[in-house]
């Protein structure tokens, strides 16, 4: 199975509510902290992003953020991650 990549930071709400669902969902991923990460940041930028949660699958955008991601089953998740 393949893992979502969360790019987050440490004081956004919508990026701990989309890891605490996901965590709840039993459903892999990686946090990656933006703050640490200045690699993973310039990702996000270069992609023409500007706010978190970012989450991905790879290179692809999985969804546009936490409210589409809490709209989501576990299911329907899992479809996408197979």
């Amino acid at each position: 199975m393949k893992t979502l990549t969360i790019y987050s930071t440490p004081n956004c709400s919508h990026c701990r509510d989309a890891k605490q669902y996901l965590t709840s969902l039993a459903v892999p991923f990686t946090d990656v902290n933006l703050h640490e990460d200045t690699e993973a940041m310039n990702f996000v930028r270069s992609r023409g992003h500007r706010s978190v949660p970012q989450i991905y699958l790879g290179e692809q955008q999985f969804v546009t953020g936490w409210h589409e991601l809490s709209g989501m089953n576990k299911q329907a998740i899992m479809e996408r991650l197979a």
